[in-house]
């Protein structure tokens, strides 16, 4: 009853006025004031009734046309608010001026300042809407419909996505922590552990996806980035037991929690089941440079070394893969030829010429060798009678004959033992330049379907 003349705002003020009064009735009731009677006492100076009951109606008057502005303003801030949820241009252009009219009706609620904030951060002006959002900070008037929590979070929001300023919105972010509590907490929980991979700080990524995951919101979501954090950090067992269960849970299907299970079962000496997972990341997902580069890392640990070298290859002729990712797949490759020209020469050694050719020109057929190799296995196969003619590089001559040409040395050891190049390598998954493939926030509902950013 108390808060009925405020509908449809319910302000705090009046939800604390109306348990105030509430529980005054209980409290009255055990005394004598409901029974008994007033004393009648003549009121001296009759002749200001009047006035007193003009400026009593005046403020009355004065006071129904305010709550009757602050509902046209309401309405014009809710008409806005579905414009905009429409993301129809013309629509949003009839949004902003609906509430600009609110601000001029009702300047103090934040509600307009933060749609406005919305607008043009919708419209890539990150800078306008951290100004709007910065307004709705310092307007709000305890309105239900306009906290304190949803000011911080469009800052924390427009600094994250429109301006890419890392540290400022990890500022937001920890402000927002410390300002709410239950579920309104889980949203801050996930973006530091977000922001925070973005910059690298593993540790604090660490403790707030483990929070996170906590709130049903995000076990999934959070769930999904606490185990690329895990596998970064090489603590193996528990990534390969959180990512199992997030990729269970939506049927294999994400790509980067079977790549995190593969290489996680790898480093735990799980060969064969570390295979099973790579060639289902490959599957679901096969131009994607780095699942292969993991399934070939894999097959060298396994000492399937030809088979292994076609998916670094495969994920070394990529098109747009990074410079650090192609220089890293470069020297295992590097290590890998040495190590088959090695295997090549050991043939030779022990008379098995014909297996030695096989091998040079399945070698030759490389799409990456280091340096002069290229032209010193087509020297070798020339002088082996086992080069085809279309496969003579431009710059080739004639085959050396001289100790420099590892297959005609005149000295002839015991074979050296051939080890796997990439056998003691320990598989690692770089952290992503951006969000993990299955993270990515709605604008304000925190809620996240399992797609790449």
């Amino acid at each position: 009853m108390a808060a009925g003349p405020d509908f449809p705002f319910h302000r705090i003020e009046t939800a604390l006025y109306a348990v105030i009064v509430l529980a005054l009735v209980p409290l009255l009731g055990e005394t004598a004031f409901f029974s008994k009677p007033l004393p009648q006492t003549k009121i001296a100076g009759g002749e200001l009734a009047l006035p007193f009951g003009l400026l009593g109606a005046i403020a009355g008057l004065l006071a129904i046309n305010f709550e009757l502005v602050c509902w046209q303003a309401d309405i014009l801030v809710r008409d806005a608010e579905y414009r905009i949820s429409t993301q129809d241009p013309k629509a949003i252009l009839d949004a902003k001026d609906k509430l600009t009219d609110a601000m001029k009706k009702d300047a103090l609620p934040g509600d307009p300042y933060l749609k406005m904030a919305t607008i043009y951060q919708m419209q890539n002006k990150g800078q306008e809407a951290m100004e709007w959002a910065e307004k709705s900070w310092k307007n709000i008037n305890f309105n239900a419909r306009s906290t304190y929590h949803s000011a911080i979070f469009r800052m924390m929001h427009i600094a994250y996505h429109s301006l890419g300023d890392r540290n400022k919105a990890l500022e937001y972010a920890m402000k927002g922590r410390f300002m709410t509590c239950g579920d309104a907490r889980s949203i801050y929980y996930f973006y530091i552990g977000k922001i925070a991979l973005d910059l690298g700080d593993l540790p604090l990524a660490e403790w707030s996806f483990k929070r996170a995951v906590n709130f049903n919101q995000f076990t999934v979501q959070a769930g999904a980035n606490l185990a690329v954090v895990l596998a970064t950090l090489q603590k193996w067992e528990e990534a390969y037991t959180l990512a199992a269960s997030i990729s269970a849970s939506v049927n294999d299907t994400d790509p980067t929690m079977l790549d995190i299970l593969g290489i996680a079962a790898s480093n735990l000496g799980q060969m064969a089941t570390a295979e099973t997972y790579l060639r289902k990341a490959i599957a679901v997902k096969d131009d994607q440079p780095i699942y292969k580069r993991d399934l070939g890392l894999t097959l060298l640990r396994m000492n399937r070394t030809v088979e292994g070298r076609k998916y670094l290859e495969d994920a070394w002729a990529a098109p747009g893969l990074p410079a650090n990712l192609k220089s890293e797949i470069e020297t295992v490759l590097a290590s890998t030829s040495l190590f088959q020209r090695d295997f090549g020469v050991n043939l030779l050694r022990t008379g098995k010429k014909d297996e030695a050719i096989k091998h040079f020109q399945g070698l030759l057929d490389a799409k990456y060798l280091p340096g002069n190799l290229r032209n010193e296995l087509a020297s070798v196969l020339a002088s082996l009678g086992g080069l085809n003619a279309e496969k003579v590089p431009a710059n080739i001559g004639t085959a050396p004959m001289g100790s420099s040409s590892p297959a005609v040395s005149s000295a002839t050891p015991e074979p050296a033992p051939v080890t796997n190049p990439a056998s003691s390598d320990v598989l690692t998954i770089p952290v992503p330049a951006t969000s993990p493939a299955v993270v990515g926030t709605s604008a304000d509902t925190g809620s996240a379907p399992l797609a790449s950013n």
